[in-house]
């Protein structure tokens, strides 16, 4: 059994591990920190800082790299100037609109507002955000995480530059920064908010395994208890990471994981083996929060471009995926959708990277059309897709049964 009195002394500062640590050094973003302090610069004399964007995969030190530059233009601040900097991280993750984003920015900013405003029109809504940036005063630089989330409703993005020269600012020098996993978010902006940004965009490639290593070293130095590290653990982390999305938090997490639970087994050392286990249990867990709020319907095309996946039959035209869905909502008592609604929850499920959809050409005959193949890891999406609905057990079960015989998983 488990206990706390036999837990050995692997971990000594967990905040290292977690998400919101800022490091004191950043190497291998030398030169997109560059960059960013480059459109920074201008506050230190007394200007308006220039809007950026900055793209790239989650995991590639994004938001890691803006709290890093804005701490360190704050020291500046503080030693150098008269005036304050202020800056104002939002989550756009849950916002789907300018509206939304402009009434979070207002609970962020006042303290006697404490829930999103609503049922005001939006020039009211952008008054009283104007307003309250100019009482703030200084140098004000909003971050706005996951800025994609509000779609093609850009209005702020709209607002903001031209604030001064409309008036609603006068003294309050404001700009933003924008951060995004989707790298087609810029082009699809409107083109008067094109026409009105002189930004920065910056790109953050993903990380190569031996710059995955030197993040989890530092990382080790200062969270993890002096040799308790096996041979091989970093590597093997940073391999996991590299060989997915080249995350710097994927391999983080799988060496917190991992020395959580050696540290719990009572663990004189953290070894590949418990890297190992870590690594199916995050796998695990990754596929079960996405697929966990899918809809009935979703599950039920998630579960058909798992079996073409098992038969090898993917990449599959939404005609081929059609019948296998609809075997499949029948199979548990449900009545199968059409097929152009089963393609948008393809859709759908593209959207939530369940699956990749991709569009090709007709050849020949001409036109376009969707081919669907599976996005996640095969073994985790069954067992995740059997747990998660008892009726679907049993289909999840006989696909296992099919891919171990066909050596799948």
């Amino acid at each position: 059994m488990p206990s706390f009195r036999t837990q050995t002394d692997i971990i000594e500062n967990d905040k290292v591990l977690g998400e919101d640590w800022v490091p004191a050094d950043l190497p291998e973003r030398e030169e997109e920190l560059k960059q960013m302090y480059e459109a920074l610069s201008p506050a230190t004399r007394g200007y308006t800082p220039d809007n950026m964007f900055l793209y790239g995969k989650a995991g590639q030190g994004k938001t890691a790299a803006t709290r890093y530059a804005l701490n360190d233009l704050g020291s500046f601040f503080d030693e150098d100037r008269d005036e304050e900097l202020t800056p104002v991280y939002v989550s756009c993750n849950e916002l789907s609109s300018s509206y939304q984003l402009t009434g979070q920015l207002l609970v962020e900013l006042t303290d006697d507002v404490t829930e999103r405003p609503n049922g005001h029109a939006p020039d009211i809504l952008y008054s009283r955000l104007f307003s309250r940036l100019e009482e703030i005063g200084g140098t004000i630089v909003l971050v706005f995480d996951e800025i994609d989330a509000i779609g093609d409703d850009d209005q702020i993005l709209y607002q903001i530059p031209r604030a001064h020269s409309n008036g609603k600012l006068e003294e309050a020098k404001v700009s933003f920064i924008g951060i995004s996993n989707d790298f087609s978010f810029r082009d699809n902006l409107s083109p008067k908010v094109k026409d009105t940004l002189y930004d920065y965009v910056i790109d953050f490639p993903s990380y190569d395994s031996a710059q995955l290593q030197d993040i989890l070293r530092r990382r080790a130095d200062i969270a993890l208890a002096d040799d308790v590290l096996a041979p091989g653990v970093i590597e093997l982390c940073a391999a996991y990471a590299a060989k997915d999305e080249g995350s710097a938090r994927q391999a983080i997490n799988h060496l917190y994981k991992a020395s959580k639970m050696a540290q719990t087994d009572g663990a004189d050392s953290v070894t590949t083996t418990h890297v190992e286990t870590a690594h199916e249990v995050l796998k695990r867990n990754h596929v079960m929060e996405g697929i966990r709020g899918l809809t009935p319907q979703n599950k039920y095309v998630l579960t058909a471009v798992t079996l073409l996946e098992v038969r090898d039959e993917t990449p599959a035209r939404t005609g081929e995926v059609y019948p296998v869905y609809r075997d499949i909502a029948e199979s548990v008592g449900s009545e199968p959708l059409v097929q152009r609604r089963m393609r948008d929850h393809l859709q759908e499920l593209d959207l939530h990277s369940q699956i990749t959809l991709t569009t090709q050409t007709g050849g020949i005959q001409g036109g376009t059309y969707y081919t669907a193949e599976l996005n996640t890891d095969l073994d985790a999406t069954i067992t995740v897709l059997g747990e998660l609905d008892e009726s679907m057990w049993e289909i999840a079960n006989e696909i296992r049964q099919m891919a171990e015989k066909r050596g799948k998983i």
